[in-house]
């Protein structure tokens, strides 16, 4: 294979029509610096469109870092510390669910099989705490819900679906422990 020679690259003029060329600052080698990049590629750009622009390219002059806007970090957590406060008032309605159901238990333990029996008492406490649990704690979980989606953080907008979901666990789990304790006492419930 034959060796190619290649031309060589014109230099730029060494004359410059730049009012401040017998100056020597940096401003205005900045201004030669920019009028270089404008006028001559070589040095500037390796590659690009044939034809020159008559604006300066910047990107030979530095990069300028711009700081990044960071939100402050209270609205970051404040889905979090929703969804939190609806899963804590899930666990704290089950435990006194599950109090009030080990006391309905060990108080029918005197009572022989097939009493009739009606804890309008018991169920009002139990019933209330459900309720709480729901309208408190979904409430909770909807308002992190609404944070999360207004910060489009999916995980935690799953994490709260899943804590209103979960909000509805001691209505369930209140009525299944009072049917238990009836099956296993056999019991009656009256009407």
């Amino acid at each position: 294979m034959e060796a190619r020679s290649f031309p060589a690259l014109p230099t730029p003029p060494i004359r410059s029509k730049k009012p401040c060329a017998n100056k020597f600052n940096l401003d205005c080698l900045l201004m030669e610096v920019a009028g270089a990049n404008r006028r001559w590629r070589w040095p500037f750009r390796y590659r690009g469109s044939r034809h020159e622009s008559a604006v300066a390219q910047l990107f030979s002059l530095g990069i300028m870092d711009t700081p990044i806007a960071t939100k402050p970090p209270k609205r970051r957590i404040m889905a979090l510390i929703w969804i939190l406060a609806s899963l804590a008032l899930t666990i704290l309605s089950l435990l006194s669910i599950t109090s009030a159901i080990h006391q309905f238990y060990l108080d029918t333990a005197t009572l022989a099989p097939g009493t009739g029996i009606r804890p309008m008492g018991m169920e009002m406490g139990v019933g209330l705490t459900w309720t709480a649990s729901i309208l408190i704690g979904g409430s909770c979980a909807l308002v992190g819900l609404i944070i999360a989606l207004k910060q489009r953080r999916w995980v935690l907008v799953s994490i709260a679906v899943l804590a209103g979901v979960l909000s509805w666990v001691p209505m369930f789990a209140a009525g299944w422990g009072i049917d238990h304790v009836v099956t296993l006492r056999k019991l009656v419930m009256e009407p």
